[in-house]
C-alpha cells in the first residue's frame, strides 16, 4: 500500500584513502541517493507499514561496508540493493526486539505514560527514519527537557493512525505548529482525534491536563474548531448529549443579526467564543459533569446577556417562539449577573476581536517556536519591500506597528493569501506569516477570520506592483508569480546568529539575479528579529 514516508534527517559518511576526486564522488553519491535509493526506500517502506499504521524509528545506523568509487557509482544497483537489504534487516530486528517485550495485545494497549510523552514529540505521518552510516552522530535531548520542546527517543511500532493524529493535535493545541519533520495530517484528521477521545479514556485525561497546564490550548481549541466538534468534546467530558449548545449559539447569532439595536453592541462570533470558554472552563478545567440545563444556567451568568434579555422581553410572542434555547437561557439570568469582563470592551466592535485575550497572555505563554519549521509558502519573503505600504493601505498598520491583535491576525491571513491565493488556511501552515508579522507561533488565530473583497483586491494590486518593479518578469500574472516564486518549500531555523530562512531553489531562480531589491537580510518595521535568507 503506497503511503507517505519521511526521513527526518539522513547522513552518509564516507572515508577515503585519498583526497582525490572527493567532490566528484560526493556528487555521484548524492545522485545515487535521490535517483535510485529513494524510490527503493519508498517501495520497502510500503511493504512494512499498514494502511492505518504509523511506525517511527528515532534512529537507524547502517554500515554499508566498502564501495567501488568507479565511474558507474551513481548507477550502482548492487549498492542500492545492499542498503535496502541492510535496512530491511535493521527494521525487522527492531520490530522483533519489541515483539519479545510485548505481545500484540500489549502493543496495542501501550503504556499511556509513554504515549503521553510521545504525544508531544516528533512523530511523522507514516515514518520518521534516520539513516546514517556507522560513525554518524545525532544530538540527544536532555531527558529532563519538556517533551514538547524535544524530539522523542525510542521506537514506536504499530501506532494506530488515529492515535498518531491525536499526538499531533495535542502538540498543535499547545504550540500552534506541528512537530518538526512531521508530515501534514489530512483534512479530516479531527475525526480521528474525536475517535481517539471516544475510545481511549486516557486520551481525555491528556487533553484535560494539556488545557489545565496551557491556557492557550483552550483558546486554540475554541478558536480553531467548529461548533459540532466542540459539542462532541463537551459530550465526551460530561457524558450528556449537548445538542442544544450549537442550537443556542445559532439562535443568538440569528437574533442579533435580525435586531439592529443588538447588532450595534454585540458581535455574534465573540459571544460564541465566550460561551464556549465558559462551557469548557466548567466541564474541563473544573471537571463538572454538567448537562445542558446546568450549562445554560452557567452561561446565563454572562453580563452581556442582560442586554439580550432586555430586548427579548419586548419582542412579540411569535418572535420568542423562534428562539426556544435563548428563552431557556434568559430565564436563568440572575438579578446581579457575574461581570467576568466589561461587555462594552469585549463585544462592541469586531475590530476588538481577540484584543483582550492577547492582553491576558503572559510572557511565559508566548514561547519561541521549535526549530526548524517547514512550510510551503516560503517565497512570500520576496514581497517584503511592499508589505509596510500594503498593510498601511489596508488599515492594519499605523506608525509602523499593527493597531491591535485583530489587525495583526488579519495581516497573517493576508500574507498567506498573497503567497498562495488561499482564503481558507490551517493555522499550522502560517508559521512564516506569523513570524513576519511578529506574532509568536503559539498565539491562536480565529478560524472564522475572513478576508474582505476589498482586501483581496488590494492584495492582487500589490502583486501587480511587484511584477511591474521586477521588470524581467514581463507580463506574468499574479497567479504566475505565485506559482513561479511565492509557493515554495522552505525551512525556518534558529541558528547561532539568529533566525534563517532557507528557500527551495528552482531553475526560474536565475531571474532573482535581476531582482531590484535585496533579499539576504530582512527586517520589517514591526519585527524584533532580523531574518537572514538563503535562496540563491
Amino acid at each position: 500500500m503506497a503511503g507517505n514516508h519521511l526521513i527526518g534527517k539522513q547522513l552518509i559518511l564516507l572515508e577515503f584513502s585519498t583526497s582525490d576526486n572527493t567532490y566528484v564522488i560526493q556528487q555521484k553519491i548524492s545522485s545515487l541517493f535521490w535517483q535510485k535509493l529513494v524510490p527503493e526506500l519508498n517501495r520497502l517502506f510500503d511493504k512494512v507499514a499498514g494502511k492505518n499504521e504509523v511506525i517511527r524509528f528515532d534512529r537507524i545506523e547502517l554500515d554499508i561496508g566498502s564501495i567501488d568509487p568507479g565511474n558507474r557509482l551513481e548507477n550502482n544497483e548492487e549498492l542500492v540493493a545492499r542498503i535496502s537489504r541492510l535496512l530491511m534487516e535493521a527494521i525487522h530486528d527492531k520490530l522483533k526486539s519489541l515483539s519479545k517485550e510485548q505481545d500484540p495485545g500489549v502493543r496495542e494497549q501501550q503504556d499511556w505514560k509513554t504515549f503521553s510523552r510521545e504525544s508531544e514529540a516528533e512523530i511523522p505521518e507514516n515514518y520518521r527514519n534516520k539513516i546514517s552510516s556507522s560513525g554518524a552522530s545525532q544530538e540527544t535531548p536532555d531527558p529532563g527537557d519538556d517533551p514538547v520542546d524535544s524530539p522523542s527517543q525510542g521506537t514506536d511500532t504499530g501506532l494506530p493512525l488515529r492515535r498518531h493524529y491525536f499526538d499531533l493535535w495535542l502538540y498543535w493545541l499547545e504550540t500552534g505548529t506541528l512537530p518538526s519533520y512531521s508530515l501534514e495530517p489530512n483534512d479530516n484528521w479531527i475525526l480521528a482525534v474525536l475517535e481517539t477521545l471516544g475510545l481511549e479514556h486516557r486520551a481525555v485525561s491528556l487533553l484535560e491536563e494539556k488545557i489545565k497546564k496551557h491556557p492557550l490550548a483552550l483558546e486554540r481549541l475554541i478558536l480553531q474548531h467548529h461548533s459540532a466538534d466542540l459539542r462532541s468534546i463537551t459530550e465526551l467530558f460530561t457524558g450528556y448529549s449537548q445538542a442544544s449548545l450549537p442550537e443556542l449559539i445559532e439562535e443568538i447569532s440569528d437574533l442579533i443579526g435580525s435586531t439592529p439595536s443588538l447588532a450595534q453592541d454585540l458581535v455574534p462570533r465573540e459571544l460564541e467564543i465566550e460561551i464556549w470558554r465558559q462551557v469548557f472552563t466548567k466541564v474541563i478545567v473544573k471537571g463538572e459533569k454538567a448537562n445542558s440545563r446546568s450549562l445554560f444556567k452557567h452561561i446565563a451568568g454572562l453580563t452581556v446577556l442582560s442586554a439580550l434579555k432586555d430586548e427579548f422581553i419586548q419582542a412579540e410572542e411569535n418572535i420568542k417562539a423562534l428562539y426556544p434555547r435563548v428563552s431557556e437561557v434568559l430565564e436563568h439570568i440572575p438579578e446581579n449577573p457575574i461581570a467576568e469582563a466589561p461587555p462594552k470592551e469585549r463585544f462592541n466592535s469586531e475590530q476588538r476581536i481577540r484584543t483582550e485575550e492577547e492582553q491576558r497572555i503572559t510572557d511565559q505563554e508566548k514561547k519561541e517556536m521549535e526549530s526548524p519549521q517547514f512550510f510551503k509558502n516560503a517565497g512570500m519573503i520576496l514581497l517584503h519591500p511592499f508589505l509596510n505600504h500594503f498593510f498601511q493601505k489596508t488599515k492594519l498598520v499605523v506608525d509602523e506597528k499593527f493597531q491591535d491583535h485583530y489587525c495583526q491576525s488579519k495581516a497573517v491571513l493576508l500574507l498567506h493569501f498573497l503567497a498562495t491565493g488561499e482564503e481558507t488556511v490551517r493555522e499550522y501552515e502560517m508559521v512564516l506569516p506569523k513570524f513576519l508579522c511578529a506574532m509568536p507561533a503559539n498565539i491562536p488565530i480565529d478560524h472564522n477570520l475572513k478576508i474582505t473583497e476589498e482586501e483581496k483586491e488590494e492584495a492582487v494590486n500589490m502583486l501587480r506592483a511587484v511584477i511591474n518593479h521586477w521588470q524581467v518578469l514581463g507580463n506574468v500574472s499574479p497567479e504566475g508569480l505565485r506559482e513561479g516564486f511565492l509557493i515554495r518549500e522552505g525551512k525556518l531555523t534558529k541558528e547561532q546568529t539568529g533566525w534563517k530562512l532557507y528557500v527551495e531553489q528552482k531553475t526560474l531562480d536565475v531571474l532573482l539575479d535581476r531582482l531590484p531589491w535585496g533579499l539576504s537580510v530582512i527586517k520589517l518595521p514591526w519585527m524584533k528579529d532580523i531574518l537572514k535568507v538563503d535562496w540563491r
